[in-house]
């Protein structure tokens, strides 16, 4: 099966058709996810964790790249135009199991600059410093870039 490395192929992967050959018995069933009411904040939770065969949950750290900018397009949407969309914030999960770990976030100011969150501390970090995180990454929050929040 096909991987996805960023979150703009992920959408696009997610709202792929997804044929179903043994639903139809005369030609071809397919399904597909699309977004009726587009938000104004969309919130895209990754899948971070998975099951082994005993029953115990386990980290998938893989890198995903989180784009700073993302298009929903035509293929996502019901209908309307393709929307432009801002990161504005991640939240990460450090830790290797779903029973243990900690939680922080990176939310970007109103002038663009980007802060890390970690209970009572704040800091501003860099582009760079945030993307090194991006295997932690478990849920990104876009605004509509017409839209001021």
């Amino acid at each position: 099966s096909e991987e996805a490395t960023g979150l703009r192929e992920a959408l696009r992967m997610f709202s792929a058709p997804d044929y179903l050959d043994d639903y139809s018995k005369e030609g071809v069933a397919s399904k597909t996810v699309q977004i009726e009411e587009p938000p104004l904040v969309l919130v895209i939770q990754l899948l971070r964790f998975t099951y082994t065969s005993d029953g115990r949950s386990t980290k998938i750290t893989k890198p995903c790249e989180i784009e700073e900018d993302l298009v929903v397009g035509r293929d996502t949407l019901v209908a309307g135009p393709p929307l432009e969309y801002e990161l504005f914030a991640t939240v990460s999960h450090h830790g290797n199991n779903l029973q243990s770990g900690h939680y922080t976030a990176c939310v970007r100011d109103l002038s663009g600059r980007w802060h890390c969150c970690d209970d009572d501390e704040i800091w501003e970090v860099g582009q760079e410093e945030r993307e090194e995180g991006s295997c932690d990454v478990y849920l990104a929050l876009y605004r509509q870039k017409t839209v001021t929040l």
